[in-house]
């Protein structure tokens, strides 16, 4: 189970990934809405997102167990398709993020062996990326289209 922090963590670098390209699309800011609305994100943890925001390297130290770790990697991938248009500065974002954690794209069943995360695999698999990241069950037709 992963802790708030870790999940408040996530969130924060979801929106950075979001926000790289210097365009947050529709489709992922519905996404980040749905996940901010299901883990009943309150003010004071939005603060604290933006503070820890100044410095990555505080949020991505946040995620500590590998299996956090794995489902950083899944959301970071998921947010990069969620708009079906992968960016180089997203993709780069994701392997700075695996480099960081001294882990292969291999690990991760949703990026290729270059590290591009793999838009049908994503997709197919969104509901459960998103409960894991929410903590409980995510109706699949209740979860943002990507």
């Amino acid at each position: 189970m992963i802790s708030r922090d870790e999940t408040l963590a996530m969130v924060g670098l979801a929106i950075h990934l979001a926000n790289v390209d210097l365009e947050l699309d529709t489709q992922e800011k519905r996404l980040l809405h749905f996940i901010c609305r299901k883990i009943e994100l309150t003010n004071e943890e939005i603060e604290k997102i933006k503070k820890q925001a100044i410095s990555l390297s505080n949020l991505v130290d946040t995620v500590q167990s590998p299996d956090s770790r794995q489902l950083l990697v899944s959301l970071l991938a998921l947010m990069a398709v969620t708009d079906h248009v992968l960016q180089d500065n997203e993709v780069s974002f994701i392997q700075k993020i695996l480099q960081y954690f001294e882990m292969s794209p291999t690990d991760s069943p949703y990026l290729d062996e270059q590290g591009k995360p793999i838009e049908e695999a994503l997709l197919r698999d969104r509901g459960q990326i998103l409960m894991d990241i929410i903590g409980r069950h995510v109706d699949p037709d209740e979860a943002p289209e990507g």
